[in-house]
């Protein structure tokens, strides 16, 4: 072989290195010039289970089941339940810190066991069972998965019928039927439950979400002042007077309209704001979720973590566990505390208060 021979290959070899980034082997393939990014795995929420197949398709059929319902009551359910920017409380916990000679307490509460199977509709001797299967079907289509009926039944709410008109709340001398805050329990006049149960429902779903997030109810107001004069009710006039008077019976009112597709244009701004906190409740854990106010809540929250190490908690006179206690449980009602002691520990007494602003909504 030649010298040019020999220059010649060396050459073409620089060559070929170049092109195939010297990986000679039969498969090789040319460089292309551009960086070849391996793309992560990211697994499906809920999808390391075993026998993920059959729970998605017994998810399936019950969705299925829902929308039957739905549509032989007349109700649009909305579709898309993706919150939007929603990390619920549990995914913003941070990580626990060790201070020098600091005593680290850590709550554990139980996860509660919830039947959402069992039925959550009372009513009086002489209702008909049509309309006690009505009023529960009807239910199950607004708490249309295991979130929303797990928040419902889980944090101690009800549904009654009651087969007497209902006493006067404020200037509603009988109203159709009320959501009492206070017992949790959303009382319908069950003759009226056909027009009643979906504007309780209405005042349901904006008071626990007003429970759970910070500011919500300036954020109500809000839309109440700018939108509220354009309200009107797919029930007529008289509703639609009835939903101006203030921001939780707009709210009510409005919530009515959107399951029923019906004149939610005329305040498009509520209307994507309804939407998008029953979304973002149906996405949420009921873990998550409490029927207490968000301020008393957070407080309780506090007070546990500062004083729960070393200090006997007493609610209402009764000893409670601070690092057990599921804050589910505790009455939807303002509270004052006082602590006592010395040397790092004590009693810390809490008492409860009703709310007056916060009883019932008709």
């Amino acid at each position: 072989m030649s010298l040019d021979d020999r220059d010649w290959w060396r050459e073409d070899r620089k060559n070929k290195e170049k092109i195939y980034r010297g990986d000679f082997s039969i498969h090789s393939k040319p460089y292309s010039g551009r960086k070849q990014r391996k793309m992560p795995y990211i697994q499906p929420k809920g999808s390391g289970s075993k026998n993920g197949c059959g729970t998605v398709f017994m998810a399936l059929i019950i969705v299925v089941a829902l929308f039957a319902a739905a549509s032989t009551l007349g109700i649009k359910i909305p579709i898309n339940l993706a919150p939007k920017n929603n990390v619920s409380q549990s995914e913003t916990k941070g990580p626990t810190i060790n201070l020098p000679g600091k005593i680290i307490f850590e709550r554990e509460v139980p996860y509660k066991d919830i039947d959402i199977n069992s039925s959550f509709v009372t009513a009086d001797p002489g209702v008909s069972a049509d309309i006690v299967a009505y009023a529960e079907e009807t239910s199950r289509v607004l708490l249309q998965n295991d979130n929303f009926l797990r928040q419902f039944i889980g944090n101690g709410w009800t549904v009654h019928l009651s087969d007497h008109e209902l006493n006067g709340i404020g200037d509603v001398e009988h109203p159709a039927g009320y959501t009492d805050y206070k017992n949790r329990c959303i009382v319908i006049y069950a003759p009226l439950c056909e027009h009643a149960i979906f504007h309780e429902f209405g005042h349901y779903f904006s008071y626990i979400y007003e429970c759970n997030f910070e500011n919500i109810r300036a954020e109500m107001d809000s839309l109440y002042m700018e939108e509220s004069r354009n309200f009107v009710s797919r029930k007529g006039e008289q509703e639609t007077k009835y939903g101006k008077k203030n921001v939780h019976e707009y709210f009510a009112c409005m919530f009515d309209n959107m399951i029923h597709d019906s004149g939610s244009s005329c305040c498009p701004k509520t209307d994507n704001y309804i939407r998008n906190f029953y979304s973002i409740l149906g996405n949420t854990d009921y873990k998550d979720i409490y029927s207490v106010g968000y301020e008393y809540r957070v407080k309780l929250e506090e007070l546990f973590q500062e004083y729960g190490a070393t200090y006997t908690f007493l609610l209402d006179g009764e000893r409670i566990d601070p690092k057990t206690y599921d804050i589910h449980d505790f009455p939807p009602k303002s509270f004052t505390c006082q602590a006592s002691g010395a040397n790092g520990a004590g009693t810390l007494v809490i008492t409860t208060h009703d709310i007056e602003d916060y009883q019932i909504a008709a």
